[in-house]
């Protein structure tokens, strides 16, 4: 059985991309949630010009009512938990979670998975976070 984060690998990296065709970080991670979890993402594709905007991105991160829906995760992450990144002084990127120490995410040279507790990656890491849609209410 092939894992569901292979069908996004190499998805070229396309500014403000939100299909199959191309998509930034945000796009990929709306794609992931529809397709996989069936969980219907804001686009925000028209709050910003360009991914090279990342003051634009983090006011639209820092400020956005629709972020109410996550929940900051204490204890290990599971798969389609999204992991927020600095990108110089804004939080600007974001990955989605493969298992414990892998994402998934939108480089310039198209979607790849990486390991997030690398130092490239975990100096940058702000937050983990779960959709309210991901989190089971006790039966």
């Amino acid at each position: 059985m092939t894992h569901w984060s292979t069908r996004y690998l190499g998805l070229p990296h396309r500014d403000l991309g939100r299909d199959q065709t191309g998509a930034d970080c945000w796009g990929l991670l709306r794609l992931v949630y529809a397709a996989e979890l069936g969980v219907e993402l804001p686009s925000y594709a028209g709050a910003y010009h360009s991914t090279a905007e990342a003051a634009e991105i983090a006011a639209l991160i820092d400020g956005a009512e629709d972020w109410s829906d996550w929940q900051p995760v204490a204890a290990e992450p599971v798969s389609f938990d999204a992991a927020l990144f600095r990108r110089g002084p804004h939080r600007s990127h974001v990955g989605v979670i493969v298992r414990p120490g892998l994402m998934l995410h939108m480089a310039e040279t198209g979607a790849r998975i990486e390991d997030y507790r690398l130092p490239r990656w975990s100096g940058r890491l702000t937050g983990l976070y779960r959709h309210v849609s991901q989190i089971r209410s006790p039966a």
